[in-house]
C-alpha cells in the first residue's frame, strides 16, 4: 500500500476558527492504515462530538476540536512510536521514545509465549485500554524478566488464558 505518511493538524491550537467549518476524522488526524486505527479514531470523534452537542453552541469548535485531541493523543503516540522503529522514518527519537521502544519489543517477544502480555498489548493497540496498563508492576516484571526464562515446553510454549468477551 501507499501511503505517505500519517498526519495530524492541531486544530485545538487555533485561535480562531471559520464559522460553519468543523473538520472531522481524517481531516484532523489521518493514520497509516497499517495500524488500523482510523475508524476507531473516527467513532472516538463522533462520541466526543455528541458529547459537546448536548451542551450550549458557544464555542461548540474549539470544544470538540479539544476534546477530539485527547481522543487522538493515545492512537497518535502509539502510531508514532512503532513508526519511530523504522529507521527511514524522518523524526526526532528521544530517550523516552527509545526506551518505550525497547519495553514494547520486550513485550512482543514474551506476547509470544505468554497469553496475558498479548492480550494486555492487543487491548491497548484495539484502544480499550490505556497504555500505562502496560507498566502495571506485574506485567512489566515479567516482562523485564520473563525473556530471560525458557519457554513453557510442556504446554507448547504458550500460556494460555481462556478470555470471557
Amino acid at each position: 500500500m501507499r501511503f505517505p505518511s500519517s498526519v495530524r493538524r492541531r486544530y485545538e491550537e487555533l485561535a480562531q476558527v471559520p464559522k460553519g467549518f468543523l473538520a472531522f476524522g481524517d481531516a484532523i488526524c489521518s493514520f497509516n492504515p497499517v495500524y488500523g486505527q482510523g475508524m476507531t479514531v473516527a467513532a472516538l470523534q463522533a462520541k466526543a462530538l455528541g458529547e459537546q452537542l448536548s451542551g450550549s453552541s458557544e464555542d461548540l469548535p474549539q470544544r470538540f476540536y479539544r476534546a477530539a485531541a485527547k481522543v487522538i493523543d493515545i492512537p497518535w503516540s502509539l502510531a508514532v512510536g512503532s513508526d519511530l522503529k523504522m529507521p527511514e522514518t524522518k523524526g526526532r527519537r528521544t530517550l523516552g521514545t527509545k526506551l518505550m521502544g525497547r519495553y514494547i519489543a520486550k513485550l512482543h517477544k514474551l506476547g509470544h509465549r505468554d497469553a496475558d502480555a498479548a492480550l494486555a498489548f492487543l487491548r491497548v493497540t484495539q484502544l480499550l485500554d490505556e497504555p500505562s496498563s502496560l507498566m502495571q508492576p506485574k506485567l512489566a516484571l515479567r516482562v523485564l524478566l520473563g525473556n530471560v526464562t525458557a519457554p513453557d515446553r510442556e504446554r507448547g510454549g504458550l500460556r494460555r488464558r481462556r478470555v470471557e468477551a
